[in-house]
């Protein structure tokens, strides 16, 4: 019943990317509109291709951050790290994930490390005993940015407002963006009531 479920949120998905391009031949939003809507829908839809093969389980981080990444192709994943524990996500807080995740990947592959051939991307994330709780922590660390991250100082300010403050406050959680020369650092916390340990 579930996958069921999923695959027509998947169908809807389609009919509203369909809606919106031809809304758009009519009425005529910019293609970097038409660009972006299409994006934020293909990470909605992979999301929900996501929660249809983990019906009965819960979703690992690991999972979320490799099927968004999955978008950008082979040739760029020996450039890309990932490491941290088997920490499992509530299916009600993946789609906000998601498209978190989604936005981060556009900058990095358009004008961030991924866009640069010496850039690395490397995302890590553990579990830390705060004052205020356990949290998950996931660090977003590019290295050698190159110069097309100069170029993207509006993406960038999109970016720091969705990790700063559209995403706490959807997640009940923390963000930090953090821009240097040839490196970019994103941290994000979540409390455990959003993520749990699958170990325990």
């Amino acid at each position: 019943m579930a996958a069921e479920l999923q695959h027509r949120t998947r169908n809807l998905i389609a009919v509203v990317r369909s809606l919106a391009n031809q809304t758009m031949r009519r009425a005529g939003p910019t293609e970097a509109f038409r660009e972006q809507f299409a994006g934020q829908l293909g990470a909605l839809s992979r999301v929900q291709g996501l929660l249809s093969r983990y019906d009965q389980e819960l979703i690992t981080l690991r999972a979320l951050i490799e099927t968004e990444l999955d978008v950008l192709g082979p040739a760029l994943q020996d450039r890309i790290v990932l490491k941290g524990p088997e920490v499992s996500i509530r299916k009600a807080v993946v789609q906000s994930f998601a498209l978190a995740l989604y936005e981060l990947i556009t900058t990095a592959s358009r004008y961030g490390a991924l866009a640069s051939e010496q850039g690395r991307l490397t995302v890590t994330w553990r579990v830390d005993a705060l004052d205020e709780g356990r949290r998950i922590v996931l660090d977003w660390v590019e290295d050698d940015l190159g110069p097309a991250h100069e170029e993207a100082s509006i993406r960038r300010g999109y970016d720091r407002e969705l990790i700063e403050r559209a995403l706490p406050y959807m997640l009940s959680g923390k963000g930090r963006y953090e821009i240097a020369e040839t490196e970019l650092r994103c941290s994000i916390e979540l409390p455990l009531t959003a993520c749990r340990n699958s170990s325990r």
